[in-house]
């Protein structure tokens, strides 16, 4: 065991690329398709599985930063060989982490025999709460800060299915989405609005779901040139009000391509379809990346030509740039991630060699270089990068899965928030004593305000150095960057220097009925001048929501509410609000809802055949433009007379009508309707002689 660890993480050095140094890494013999996922505290927790052994089981272990080992705990169920765990997929809050897994057949790899969503400790691992279901396979989840979302396909029926539950899984709805071929992914936006990707009989389904609402729109997403299409990945973007599927499918009988969906959020239509990789060859292996506000990063393998095709592309679909990096040994996993100085990172498997790591210009497309990690035969399952630069990497290798911190340094300040001439100096520090003089390049991403020397040596046997800050003055707060990079990689920290800006923007609550206002608190990410801190604010939807021009945060504190007034909608919106100081923007994204009829009642309940009565209907916040129109109907229309329709006038939130009714010769009690988007309210009028 000893040796196969010391091959696993020896460094290859190639005349093309630079090894990358393993700050650690941590082994588990025996296992496969591990999952990872980090903490805000860079804690990063490894579920793997073993295929072999008596029952169902799967361990989790925590590891700090450092890669110190905080616990480890195992999930293990009654069962035999032939029934195992697959891991499909992590999530995590600051209280818990989400394990999705299936339990499959023939060792972990034959048919799912049911599927579990857990929820454990993020302090112990115990296991604190979950449900399954039989016969069904799930394959991803998705969360906010409210709500899970869990989607997957009953084995049994075929149907494509999505669950959406409380983060404690105590209680859950289910929805039940059709008949598909094969379950995709599926995403949550901060209001609960879920959406999943789904293959439908060569074409691609998106459907929208609220928990509260149930589905609201189901759509097929299809190209007339291909078949056989298979639903990818899916990303949405609400600032954008963009999903993004990504799609295989079928040009001619040797012929796939990866074709890159574009889809209105809010209604579902299909906008454009645009190529990722389109060539005569066939294209297998992808992924997509999203860029916030700003398109996505697409890649696929071309497989007959050992290389791999990656794009950007921006919301409209227009192509930012286009490029491809050598990938012998191709059709295999790779994996993308986001550099904290904007880079690109692509990961890719090599067969018997050290896997490779491609950087490039996220803006450009241009290469950054490309790095071996050291593990050999290593198919790339996920890997991520943190704000200071650090690559957190999980590998399946030949007899187990390995988990790992690639980059072995972290920049930090002695301060921050810094006045002008203030005192202050940068930190490398590496995690292990560096073996010889390391050599880093410094830079500032504004020199006039935040000085630094050019280098920055580590010497040998040392494993820190501290380097000066000259600290410049400004007038309003300003956000500078200063990078450190040795042997192509980068740590970055961005130093503040005050006086404050908005940090954030709140909205609570969070979902409201038109005609109900709500309260936005901005918050500053330090405390307000003398004078105060002047904030501007602006709605997106006006004539849904407004907000005051600005709000003011006194002197020394550093929070200010301002009221949010709504109007009545005919339709849910979505709502963003943005409070802006200096060229800083932070927005908070909330929901208007429509009314809906709540009651209604007639005065006086009875009377006399021939006399007239009245009939109110309420709704639940105010009517919209053009007001509100609710459908009535009576059970004895020769007795009590009504309109086909009353309106609710735009503002109101109520309607009073005159009931005629007729002369009878024995009292009648008739029951009165009203109806509006399929909601039912009934009242009893009594008709004497």
């Amino acid at each position: 065991m000893q040796k196969l660890l010391l091959i696993l993480i020896a460094l290859l050095i190639s005349a093309t690329s630079l090894a990358l140094p393993v700050a650690w890494s941590k082994y588990k013999d025996g296992t496969r398709g591990g999952k990872m996922i980090r903490d805000a505290s860079s804690n990063v927790y490894f579920v793997t599985s073993q295929p072999t052994g008596t029952g169902r089981r799967y361990t989790i272990e925590k590891f700090n930063a450092a890669g110190v080992r905080l616990w480890e705990n195992s999930v293990a169920e009654n069962g035999t060989l032939g029934l195992q765990f697959d891991i499909k997929q992590l999530a995590i809050t600051p209280t818990g982490l989400y394990v999705l897994v299936q339990v499959r057949e023939g060792g972990g790899t034959g048919t799912a025999n049911q599927s579990w969503i857990r929820r454990h400790s993020l302090d112990t691992g115990g296991w604190v709460g979950g449900f399954g279901s039989f016969y069904e396979a799930w394959e991803s989840i998705d969360l906010n800060d409210a709500e899970i979302a869990i989607h997957g396909r009953d084995t049994l029926t075929g149907n494509a299915m999505v669950y959406i539950a409380s983060l404690d899984l105590s209680s859950w709805d289910e929805f039940d989405l059709g008949s598909c071929e094969a379950a995709g992914e599926v995403k949550m936006d901060p209001s609960g609005f879920t959406y999943v990707v789904t293959t439908h009989f060569n074409k691609l389904k998106l459907s929208k779901c609220l928990r509260s609402s149930g589905v609201i729109y189901q759509v097929d997403l299809d190209s007339a040139n291909h078949f056989s299409e298979d639903g990818l990945r899916l990303e949405i973007d609400y600032l954008t009000n963009r999903a993004y599927v990504l799609m295989r499918g079928a040009f001619g009988p040797s012929d796939i391509d990866i074709m890159l969906y574009y889809v209105n959020l809010a209604t579902g239509a299909q906008l454009s379809i645009q190529p990722v990789s389109s060539t005569v060859n066939s294209e297998w292996e992808a992924q997509l990346t999203l860029l916030p506000n700003a398109g996505v990063i697409a890649s696929a393998v071309v497989t007959s030509l050992d290389q791999t095709r990656i794009v950007r592309r921006d919301p409209t679909g227009a192509l930012v740039w286009s490029t491809t990096v050598a990938v012998p040994f191709s059709n295999e996993p790779h994996c993308h991630a986001l550099g904290p100085d904007g880079s690109f990172h692509i990961a890719s498997y090599f067969h018997n060699s050290p896997s490779l790591i491609h950087r490039l210009h996220s803006g450009t497309g241009a290469s950054l270089g490309q790095f071996t990690t050291g593990f050999f035969s290593g198919r790339p399952r996920q890997f991520v990068l943190d704000a200071a630069g650090n690559i957190y990497a999980n590998y399946d290798l030949v007899n187990g899965a390995i988990v790992a911190r690639l980059q072995p340094a972290q920049l930090s300040f002695s301060a921050n928030n810094l006045p002008g001439g203030a005192a202050a100096h940068g930190v490398i520090t590496l995690s292990e004593p560096a073996t010889a003089n390391q050599v880093w390049t410094v830079a500032s991403s504004n020199a006039s305000l935040v000085g630094v020397p050019s280098t920055a040596t580590v010497t040998a046997g040392n494993s820190s150095v501290n380097f000066p800050l000259t600290i410049g003055s400004v007038a309003a707060i300003t956000s500078v960057s200063v990078n450190v990079r040795y042997g192509g990689f980068i740590s970055q920290q961005v130093l503040t220097l005050v006086p404050s800006l908005a940090q954030s923007v709140t909205i609570i609550p969070q979902v409201v009925i038109g005609g109900i206002g709500t309260t936005g608190t901005v918050t500053l990410n330090g405390v307000a001048p003398a004078g105060g801190r002047l904030v501007n604010l602006s709605s997106n939807k006006t004539s849904v929501a407004t907000v005051p021009a600005s709000v003011t945060v006194a002197a020394g504190n550093t929070t200010a509410n301002f009221p949010i007034t709504t109007f009545g909608v005919n339709a849910n919106q979505g709502v963003v609000i943005t409070a802006t100081t200096g060229s800083l923007s932070r927005t908070a994204f909330f929901a208007v809802n429509a009314p809906a009829l709540t009651t209604i009642s007639v005065n006086p309940a009875t009377l006399k055949g021939g006399v007239t009565g009245s009939l109110t209907l309420n709704i639940s916040g105010a009517a919209p433009l053009g007001g509100f129109s609710i459908v009535l109907f009576s059970g004895a229309p020769g007795i009590v007379f009504l309109p086909a329709a009353a309106s609710v006038t735009a503002g109101l939130t109520s309607r009073t009508i005159s009931v005629p009714t007729a002369a009878v010769t024995a009292t009648t009690a008739v029951t009165i309707f009203a109806t509006r988007s399929g909601i039912y309210r009934t009242t009893t009028l009594t008709v004497t002689p």
